[in-house]
């Protein structure tokens, strides 16, 4: 298994990094990936919430962040990240609408 960010992913990650205030952002950014390679592991870790074309979205929450990945083969692909304060329901269109409806 090989985990692989989408371009969608890593801009919400460094739009999250303009503006937050947290005292050490690059530490929660190697917290965040060291997190996400659990997945490799488990990658049923996630709770399912949607299956779209052919990708069975999950989903699992490190500190503030909702993180939305699939799995293909042997590729764990995260899709978003989510933080909470944005408007969810926005931003899962805006994943969908970005990855999907191109």
């Amino acid at each position: 298994m090989v985990i692989n960010w989408s371009n969608f992913a890593i801009q919400n990650l460094k739009d999250f990094l303009e503006i937050t205030k947290i005292y050490s952002p690059m530490e929660y950014v190697n917290n965040l990936f060291n997190f996400t390679n659990h997945l490799i592991d488990n990658n049923n870790l996630g709770k399912h919430i949607l299956d779209f074309n052919s990708y069975q979205i999950r989903q699992v929450i490190y500190e503030k962040h909702k993180i939305l990945y699939s799995v293909v083969g042997n590729e764990i692909r995260i899709l978003a990240l989510i933080h909470a304060s944005q408007d969810y329901n926005k931003a899962f269109k805006k994943l969908i609408k970005e990855l999907f409806l191109k």
